[in-house]
């Protein structure tokens, strides 16, 4: 039996949430920890200008107000392509993607399964929660479950960052399927999307060269070129994986 463990470690002018690797996240504020059919435990954490949810002590999630774009990194290229009718962010978590999805486009959908993770971005940041955004909306559901279920098109889907596997160090599970991820996913992410939209998948480069193999089996599925329909954008520890229904042309190459 595999147990999430998790204490507070108190050490002079600091308090520490210490996990099961060993893993010490210092905390200048600690606020509570809230159990629920989804999480064994979220600390609401602070420490300097970064806020951050810590869920099972194996996951996190920053927690951010909705703020102009200053530095751009690797993952804010696509939504610096163009305008977007809609964008759909799957597990939508602290707002950080609802947030660069509301630079680009006037409606943004954040899916996040777990209620207690918006409750507490939304009690961290108040009305300056992406959340809290006209043009934001938030849905409570599992992410690939509610693609299936509707009818919708979107112009942008996102997936950025999500991995749950249990209450131990995500690294010993990098082989595991994720529900997520897999080829018949992909090709319902690329079934919901508009004729020109794009899906996005984001996470650190050993995880979207886990992810790489199913994505191009899907877009092979969906009658794609790969070459044409597949864009990577490698940096040096996160990469994204950009897909398309149609091929990319080049004036979007050049752009990104």
């Amino acid at each position: 039996v595999i147990v999430s463990l998790a204490y507070l470690l108190v050490l002079p002018g600091v308090l520490t949430l210490t996990c099961a690797e060993n893993i010490f996240i210092p905390i200048v504020q600690y606020s509570e920890e809230k159990t629920n059919a989804f999480s064994h435990v979220i600390a609401r954490v602070a420490r300097g200008d970064d806020l951050w949810i810590v869920i099972d002590c194996i996951g996190q999630t920053d927690v951010v107000t909705h703020q102009p774009i200053s530095t751009p990194y690797i993952y804010d290229l696509p939504f610096m392509l163009r305008n977007y009718s809609s964008i759909l962010v799957i597990g939508s978590g602290g707002g950080i993607d609802v947030s660069r999805g509301l630079h680009a486009s006037p409606r943004v959908i954040g899916v996040e399964i777990n209620p207690l993770v918006i409750e507490e971005a939304l009690q961290l940041t108040g009305n300056a929660s992406p959340y809290r955004v006209p043009g934001a909306e938030t849905v409570i559901a599992e992410g690939r479950g509610f693609v299936e279920s509707s009818s919708e098109l979107y112009d942008m889907i996102v997936i950025s960052l999500i991995k749950r596997y249990g209450g131990v160090g995500i690294k010993d599970f990098i082989f595991l399927e994720n529900y997520l991820y897999t080829v018949e996913a992909y090709a319902s992410y690329l079934e919901h999307l508009t004729p020109e939209g794009i899906l996005i998948v984001r996470d650190q480069t050993k995880w979207t060269d886990r992810f790489l193999p199913s994505l191009i089996a899907a877009v092979q599925r969906a009658g794609g070129d790969p070459a044409k329909n597949m864009m990577i954008i490698r940096g040096s520890i996160s990469s994204v994986l950009i897909a398309k229904n149609s091929p990319f042309t080049l004036a979007e190459r050049t752009r990104i």
